[in-house]
């Protein structure tokens, strides 16, 4: 365990400093399970102990896609209820409109399961 006068200083008051060792593949298994729940390998393991529930976040390329797409079918569909009260446009073809962009919400979801 490290207790030399840099250590002290680097760390604030109250602090304990622990040192722990891990094989290689044990340190690549928890080391992959800190970045896919988007916290430091430290934050991890101090979780971990401390019987704290870990997340594994939504951070794959497919699920921004489909988080984005999500956004700009709602924007459209805030948009069109504007635009729809606005102009007069009859509630049949809203409603037509609505059903199309929730299919295209509930595809995205899927795709996030």
């Amino acid at each position: 365990m490290a207790d030399s006068k840099d250590t002290k200083e680097k760390n604030p008051a109250g602090k304990k400093y622990l040192s722990i060792r891990f094989d290689e593949a044990h340190y690549a298994i928890i080391k992959a399970k800190a970045e896919k729940s988007g916290m430091s390998l430290s934050e991890f393991i101090r979780r971990s102990a401390l019987g704290k529930e870990v997340k594994e976040r939504i951070i794959g390329p497919d699920q921004v896609f489909a988080l984005e797409k999500l956004t700009s079918v709602f924007s459209a569909l805030t948009r069109y209820a504007k635009e729809g009260e606005a102009s007069g446009v009859n509630a049949a073809k809203f409603i037509e409109l609505g059903v199309r962009y929730t299919q295209v919400i509930l595809k995205s979801l899927r795709r996030l399961c």
